[in-house]
């Protein structure tokens, strides 16, 4: 005799008014969720992903709040929004949707959108591997989406010219304990989780968030204007990093995004940042891989493809490859009833 785990029902469902509902596709990359936003936005003001990542910012921060703060999201839910492409170059231009913020960049989240732009067929497959060309306000980027037969698998990133931009900057409050300041389409505060006595586990992620906030709130104020993009200049993310078996090459790392929370991926900007700062100490060198992973035991593989200068300054071109999944098709509302409308954030996340 079988056993049926579920009572088949018939639901009388309301009647939904969804003129006004967004279109999302979900997915996740190494644990951490991005949400691919494809339907259901007005027309954004703009001739290039910066003027229109601005205007999202001042005229209707709001899509942020409701696709990514709880009771929709939560956790760190990343939204992305795909929009036409404003560099000729390019496949389509994205904007990126934090809890906090609009970065210019995220790995994890880009993986998910080149999958997904290829899964669902709104970007064209071609056989071996599929090319995506993205307009970040990080610059273009290029993604490489394995593709045999019908299946999709894991995508490659041509990541933004990464670079160290300082060392060894002294933390306020921790005496002798200092920081590193790279760049992989993000700036991070790259920290040797060894040098505060941490433990990357997934049950000492209070002590790794308290032991990130001090370092933001000491790094507040400083600025590294990025080269040829001087808005790209504060310190967003803090990553602890360690190496695995006592081996170079392959690390473990946790990044704390703002407000204050856990990166469930190995994160992309932040392995093309460890890279940069692994080849400027001498200990990777171009076409080494590392296997970096994340708080969850998902790892991306990263290499060093070739070198380059922006400026005058040393750069590495850094290849980062991850896998995500679809996991949901949604449509999300918000009634003018509810009292909640944009959503909420905990200061506990």
């Amino acid at each position: 005799m079988g056993v049926y785990w579920y009572t088949r029902m018939t639901l009388a469902l309301p009647k939904i008014d969804l003129s006004g509902a967004i279109t999302t596709i979900d997915s996740h990359t190494g644990g951490n969720p991005t949400r691919v936003v494809v339907s259901g936005v007005d027309p954004i003001a703009g001739t290039t992903v910066l003027a229109k990542r601005e205007t999202l910012r001042l005229q209707n921060d709001s899509l942020r709040r409701v696709l990514v703060h709880e009771p929709r999201g939560g956790g760190l839910m990343c939204a992305v929004l795909v929009l036409e492409p404003c560099d000729p170059l390019a496949d389509a231009s994205i904007i990126f949707l934090e809890q906090d913020e609009y970065p210019p960049m995220s790995g994890h989240s880009t993986i998910g959108v080149a999958m997904t732009l290829v899964e669902t067929g709104m970007v064209a497959r071609t056989e071996g591997r599929t090319r995506v060309v993205l307009d970040t306000p990080a610059g273009l980027v290029t993604a490489w989406v394995d593709t045999h037969g019908e299946t999709t698998g894991p995508v490659t990133l041509e990541m933004p010219p990464s670079f160290v931009a300082a060392e060894h900057v002294p933390i306020d409050g921790h005496e002798g304990v200092t920081v590193d300041i790279a760049y992989g389409g993000d700036y991070y505060a790259c920290v040797d989780a060894a040098s505060l006595g941490l433990k990357l586990r997934r049950d000492n992620t209070d002590a790794i968030k308290l032991a990130a906030a001090g370092i933001r709130q000491s790094l507040a104020t400083r600025r590294f204007p990025h080269p040829t993009r001087p808005y790209i200049n504060r310190v967003y993310y803090v990553l602890f990093w360690e190496n695995v078996t006592g081996e170079t090459r392959h690390t473990r790392n946790v990044v704390i995004c703002p407000p204050s929370v856990v990166d469930r991926s190995p994160c992309g900007t932040g392995t093309a940042s460890l890279l940069a700062l692994m080849h400027h100490r001498g200990s990777i060198s171009v076409g080494e891989h590392l296997i970096n992973e994340g708080i969850l035991g998902t790892a991306f593989d990263g290499c060093i493809d070739r070198l380059d200068t922006i400026e005058g300054i040393p750069t590495v071109i850094p290849r980062v490859t991850g896998t995500a999944y679809i996991t949901g098709f949604h449509q999300f509302l918000v009634d003018r009833r509810d009292s909640l409308p944009t959503g909420f954030v905990l200061d506990n996340q």
